[in-house]
Formats: structure tokens, sequence, C-alpha cells
């Protein structure tokens, strides 16, 4: 077995922390995608740390991490901020959706019934989309099949991030007998796209094609921008996920409900939580008004 100073000096060689420090100002990469890209390449280390008779992991080498601090530090955080969907955006995408000429009748009814399901479940972008436009992997894609309308709406998720093993979860959502309903868009959809095939994908366009990632925010943008709103860019289809936790937190829901509702197992969901203004104001008047009675 070699010796902990040969360990060292392997784990400390230059090539590894030069890669690190070239991606930073180079790519304006921060610490968190240089970490996700050194996970890609433990594989290729484990391998020669197995060559070489090491157990260990050199990505973890308390020098790499002292890189990646510096890194960080000298980068700061560079993330563009993500909008939220709220309930108010989804009833301009609806009116949006309703007058924009650049898609088919099928196709408004398909994407609105893709936009309220993904707001009302809370739903990751990947537990209800396909891998690509003509190709998807009946073990993880929203299927057909996986969808049931009774008294209410339940939705077979398969797989998802919080779910590795794929024990799968039953998703339930009612109605809200207002003009944003994911159940009414879900029957209207199913009335006008044939569904005799159960084993496809749920979201099909009229030309065959199934509902990507990619696509999803392309017409999402432009629906946005289309209905007049601002920062079109920062809105992504993580934003209805986020917008159904803003909204939930706005309606007054506790935390645990809304963590519950979006199956988050840790208390990360208050990053998507996002505040208006408005709540700012009210509770800055709220303050300026016990302040002002003692």
């Amino acid at each position: 077995m070699p010796t902990s100073a040969h360990h060292t000096d392997y784990a400390q060689r230059p090539s590894w922390l030069g890669w690190q420090s070239y991606l930073s100002p180079i790519l304006q990469t921060r610490a968190s995608h240089i970490r996700l890209s050194r996970c890609t390449l433990r594989g290729q280390c484990t391998c020669k740390h197995v060559e070489l008779g090491y157990e260990d992991d050199v990505t973890t080498h308390a020098l790499l991490q002292c890189t990646l601090e510096g890194i960080r530090r000298s980068i700061g955080d560079v993330r563009r901020p993500r909008l939220p969907i709220t309930i108010n955006v989804l009833r301009h995408l609806k009116e949006s959706l309703r007058s924009w000429e650049g898609l088919c009748d099928h196709d408004k009814v398909m994407l609105w019934a893709s936009f309220t399901l993904a707001f009302f479940g809370f739903l990751r972008v990947s537990e209800f989309t396909a891998a690509g436009p003509l190709q998807f992997d009946p073990a993880t894609t929203l299927l057909v099949q996986d969808i049931v309308l009774s008294s209410v709406l339940e939705m077979r998720l398969k797989s998802s991030k919080t779910d590795p093993y794929r024990r799968g979860y039953v998703l339930r959502i009612a109605p809200t007998g207002t003009s944003v309903c994911a159940v009414n868009a879900f029957a209207k959809y199913r009335r006008s796209h044939c569904l005799t095939n159960t084993e496809v994908p749920f979201f099909q366009f009229a030309d065959g094609t199934w509902l990507t990632r990619q696509r999803l925010t392309h017409y999402l943008r432009k629906l946005l921008v289309h209905a007049g709103i601002k920062s079109a860019e920062l809105y992504t289809t993580h934003s209805f996920r986020s917008g159904a936790a803003t909204t939930a937190a706005e309606a007054g829901l506790p935390d645990w409900l809304i963590k519950t509702l979006g199956r988050w197992r840790s208390g990360s969901y208050q990053v998507y939580i996002k505040t208006a203004k408005a709540g700012f104001c009210a509770s800055h008047a709220c303050y300026k008004e016990v302040v002002s009675s003692t």
C-alpha cells in the first residue's frame, strides 16, 4: 500500500489545481459548477487511485477545497435571478395563448394544460416532459396512463429528484373552480386530443412530437413577451415550481404544507419563495404602527 506521503504528492498535483483555477476566470464558472464538473471526473480519478492502491477520493482533498473556496470568494454569486410564475402571471399567459396566432388550437390547449399542471403540482420539468421530441424513457416520463381524472386529478410520478429509487408518488390536484384550473385544463386537452395509445408521453404537439424542456422554455418566453411581461428571459421552466411555492406562501399556507406539496425533503423550498414588494411594504407599515404606539 503506498504511503500517505505519496498520496499527498499525487493529490496535490498542479494539474488539478491548475484546472480548477483555469476554469474560474475564463469561463466565469461558479464554484458549484466547478464542483459539479469535478464530479464528472471523479470516476477517472478513482480508477487512478485503484491503480495506485488508494481507497479514498482525491477530489475531497483539503487543498482542492481551499482552491474552490478562493474561487468562490473572488467571483462572488453570478447567478442570474429566476422570476416565479405566480397565479397572476398564469392569467396573463392564458390571455396570451388565446390571442397568439403562432400556435394551432391543439397546441394552445396542450401548453395551457402543461402550465397549470406544472404550477398546481409543484412539478419539476423532468417530471412531465420527454427527453426529446421523438424519444422518451417510459420508466421516467409522464405517460397518458399515468394520469387519471375522477373527483380529483391523480398523477403518478414514477421518478423525481427526491425519489432516486423510483418508488413512485401519486400526486393529487383538486379543481379550483376558477379560470385557472389544472383539472379543467387537463379535461379540455383530453377531449381535444385522441389519447388512444396510453404508453406514450402525455403532452404531445399536433405534429406528433413530444413536449420537451427546451420547447416548453421557448414557448413560455414567447408567450410572456406577447403578454407584455418584462424580463421574459428570467423565467424558466422552474418558475412554475417556485411560483407555486410563492403563491402558497402569500396565501398563508403553513411551511410544513408547502414542503409537503412540493415534495421537498429539506427547508430548501424557502429559497424559491419570493415575497412580493407589497408584502414587505405591509410588514414595514405594521412595524411603524407598533413603534409609534410605544
